[in-house]
Order: C-alpha cells, then sequence, then structure tokens
C-alpha cells in the first residue's frame, strides 16, 4: 500500500512524514551496517581475492558516506512535503539502491569462495539486511522488491550453485521467507499510512477549527463592538433629545422653545441617520442587500449628490465640486448614492479641508470610477489597512460620532453592485477615495456576448 485512495495532499504528506520521522533510525541502521561490513571485510579476507575485496569495501563504504551525508543534510536542511518528495525521496531511493548493489555484489563476488560456515553467516547477514530494509524503509525510498529480488535471488542462485546437503531446502527457505517478508511489507505499510494520514488529518481539522474559533471571536467580538458602539452613539441624541423636550415643556422664553424644538428635530435625525446605518450594516451582513442597476449619467448623478449634500457641506464650512460629465455607468442609483455619500460625508465631517471634489473618471477594462478627493489632513497610515473593517474609527472620525461602518459599507454596496472601493494611498494633498463601477457601454457588451 502506497496511500493509494488518500487524497493527494495527505498522501504526499505521509510520505514525507514518514521520512522525517525515520531520521533517527537511518542513524542507526548506517552505524550497524557499517559494523556489518567491517566484520565481513576482515571474515572473508583469508578466502577472497584481495583486489576484489578492497574493491568491494571501498565501493560499500562509498555508499554509507554518501547515505550519510544524505542523513545530515535532510536533518539539517527540513525540508517541507514539496521539497522533500521532489529531491530528497528520490536521492533516498538511488543510495538504498546502491546499498543493495553493494550486498549484492558480496553475494556473488565473496561467498563463493567462503566455507561453508562463513557462507551461513552471510545468509543471515543479507536476509537480516532485507528484513530489515522491509521493515523499516518508508514507502518514498524504500525498494523492496529489487531488494528481495536481487539480494535473496543472488543468495538463492549461489547455494544452489554451490551445491550440498541442504542446497535445496535452504533455497526453499529463502524463496518462502522472501514471499512473506514482502506480505509483510504490505501489511506494515497499511497500518503505517493509516496511522501516519489519520495524525496529519486530525492536526488538519485541528488547524481548521482553530481557524474557525477565531473566527467565531472575530465575529463575536464584532458584534460585541457593534452593540457596544450603537448603545452608545444612540444614546447621545435620545439624551439630548429628552433635555430639548423637557426645555419646550418648561422654558417660558418663546425664542428658547423653538430652539429646542429645533435641537429636537436634529436629535432625532441624527438618531435616524444612526439607526438607518445599523441596519444597512445588517443587511450588507446578511447579504440581504441586492442590486437593481441601471444605466445612470455619472456626470449627472455626482452634480445631484452634490445637491443633496449641499447643506451638510455649507454647514461643515467646505466647498462641494463636481467634474466628469459624458460617461454612463451600470449601477443601482440608491446603493450608488449611499455608497458615494458615505465617502463624502466621511470628508465633510473629517476631513478638516476646504473643499472635497466628486469626480468621474474612465478606469481600464471598460470600467470608470467615481473618485472623492479632499485637500484636508489625510489619513493617518496606521489606520490605512484597517479604513475598511467595521467600526474602524480613528481618532478624528471616533470624536465625531457613528458606529465606524461608513467606508466599510460603502466597499460593501459596490461589490453588491459588481465593482468595488479603495483607498488611494499616492494622494498625498489629502484623502482619496474610489468606487469602481462597468461602464454602460462594456456592460452592454458583455451582455450581448452572453445572448
Amino acid at each position: 500500500m502506497s496511500g493509494e485512495g488518500l487524497p493527494a495532499a495527505v498522501s504526499q504528506g505521509v510520505l514525507a512524514s514518514e521520512m522525517r520521522s525515520e531520521t533517527a533510525g537511518s542513524f542507526v541502521a548506517l552505524a550497524g551496517l557499517s559494523a556489518v561490513i567491517a566484520y565481513v571485510h576482515f571474515a572473508f579476507r583469508p578466502y577472497a581475492v584481495p583486489l576484489i575485496l578492497e574493491l568491494w569495501t571501498l565501493a560499500t563504504g562509498a555508499t554509507l558516506v554518501v547515505w550519510l551525508v544524505a542523513i545530515i543534510g535532510f536533518a539539517w536542511r527540513r525540508p517541507d512535503d514539496a521539497e522533500t518528495l521532489r529531491l530528497w525521496a528520490p536521492a533516498g531511493r538511488a543510495i538504498m539502491t546502491l546499498a543493495n548493489g553493494c550486498i549484492i555484489g558480496a553475494v556473488w563476488l565473496l561467498m563463493p569462495a567462503a566455507p561453508e560456515d562463513l557462507r551461513l553467516l552471510m545468509i543471515l547477514l543479507c536476509f537480516g539486511f532485507v528484513a530489515l530494509q522491509v521493515a523499516f524503509a518508508t514507502q518514498a525510498t524504500q525498494v523492496a522488491v529489487p531488494a528481495v529480488l536481487g539480494i535473496l535471488g543472488s543468495v538463492i542462485a549461489v547455494v544452489l550453485i554451490a551445491g550440498g546437503r541442504y542446497a535445496v531446502p535452504t533455497a526453499l527457505f529463502l524463496a518462502l521467507n522472501g514471499s512473506m517478508l514482502l506480505l509483510l511489507r504490505r501489511l506494515i505499510r497499511a497500518s503505517v499510512v493509516a496511522a501516519t494520514a489519520a495524525r496529519l488529518e486530525s492536526e488538519q481539522a485541528s488547524t481548521q477549527l482553530r481557524q474557525a474559533l477565531v473566527e467565531v471571536a472575530a465575529q463575536r467580538d464584532a458584534r460585541t463592538r457593534f452593540i457596544r458602539s450603537a448603545s452608545h452613539d444612540l444614546a447621545q441624541p435620545l439624551h439630548a433629545a429628552r433635555l430639548f423636550f423637557e426645555q419646550c415643556l418648561t422654558s417660558p422664553d418663546r425664542a428658547e422653545r423653538d430652539r429646542s424644538a429645533a435641537g429636537v428635530r436634529r436629535a432625532f435625525t441624527s438618531t435616524a441617520a444612526l439607526l438607518d446605518a445599523m441596519l444597512m450594516h445588517l443587511k450588507l451582513d446578511a447579504g440581504a442587500v441586492r442590486a437593481i442597476p441601471e444605466v445612470i449619467d455619472a456626470g449627472a448623478f455626482g452634480r445631484q449628490l452634490a445637491f443633496d449634500l449641499g447643506p451638510a457641506a455649507r454647514e461643515a464650512g467646505i466647498r462641494l465640486r463636481v467634474a466628469g460629465h459624458g460617461l454612463l455607468v451600470v449601477a443601482d442609483p440608491h446603493l450608488l448614492k449611499r455608497a458615494l455619500g458615505n465617502f463624502v460625508v466621511n470628508g465633510l465631517r473629517h476631513s478638516k479641508g476646504e473643499s472635497v471634489l466628486i469626480a468621474a473618471r474612465p478606469a481600464a477594462a471598460g470600467r470608470m470610477r467615481f473618485w472623492v478627493l479632499d485637500d484636508g489632513e489625510g489619513i493617518d497610515r496606521a489606520l490605512v489597512p484597517h479604513l475598511f473593517e467595521d467600526f474602524a474609527q480613528g481618532q478624528r472620525s471616533a470624536s465625531g460620532g457613528g458606529f465606524g461602518l461608513g467606508l466599510a459599507s460603502a466597499k460593501k454596496l459596490a461589490e453588491a453592485m459588481g465593482g468595488n472601493a479603495g483607498h488611494e494611498a499616492r494622494w498625498r494633498s489629502g484623502a482619496a477615495f474610489w468606487i469602481e463601477l462597468p461602464r454602460a457601454a462594456a456592460a452592454a457588451t458583455s451582455m450581448d456576448m452572453a445572448a
């Protein structure tokens, strides 16, 4: 079993995880194999051709050195799954193939000239080497079938060639046990893959659970901030309305009563605006806002918006200007008015500048942008990454009331109309916000093609 039936990412993770977990075992196997090679060298010295024995020892020693360097490099680098399977797994298979080749060479070069007792020892050593390889080599690096066929097949051939009373039973014993080793390998692989895959999937589930808990906590905190902000901001105008109303009832001066009545109206207007912003935020969060797009003259729309917000601009002492004409945009006029109006009101309340410009300009790929530019103090750089987050408020914004939902709502409204919104950080003469939407000509072309 090599991980078949598992998701590709999990299967790759199983193989890479096996390689990392077997690093310590590889050091032990390397030390044991080095001792065996040294013993074989000295035990077969009286019987083997010296040149052949020396060449075999050098080749085997070089293989062990390469193996050691590879283990150290793997442990030091700590590669990820992709690099492990791309680079280190093939290197591991190549090293194991070289090691098996050295053992096969020992069988053919050293065993035939050795006495029967030493051949028996060599048989045991070869069988033990194959058994250890089958049991401990990872799926990414093991070459179990070639090892069994190559090493045990060579031992069986040499035993039968040498002959003797027990040659045939020994060959049958080796063949039977080689088959059992391969079967054992499959059983071990099934257990290892199942256990490793379960561990990896458990880790993935734990990671996903932690992410879900973080998201739930963030949503909970957002709701808490929303309720706290709503309670605080709604309490202010309602408290003011109560005080103004009491003055209307108790003041003997008619002019004072008129001023109090105007204060009541302003307080209720402010309360209505806050409730309206709260309701829109809840609708956007619930995905209940549906755009009804139509073709709009961008210039005329900007002029109408400036007219509607003229009183607020005069109250703030800021000049409201409009630029751009001749552009047609596809948008929901009610949603666009609210989104673009949020940017304009933000500039009127918090820019501390002298003018706010509403401009319509073409953009790339058949789209256009509404720009809202002011010449005020600009945006604090620390706040820029959080501008479009719910409840994000700078010091000036926080002191001016509101929930901190204007910019976030504007972006969500733009997205509901198939567009986007953002802040232009390169504008250095104040603050610059934009809403990008499809131009009418591009939208018509797209609909014609779809039809």
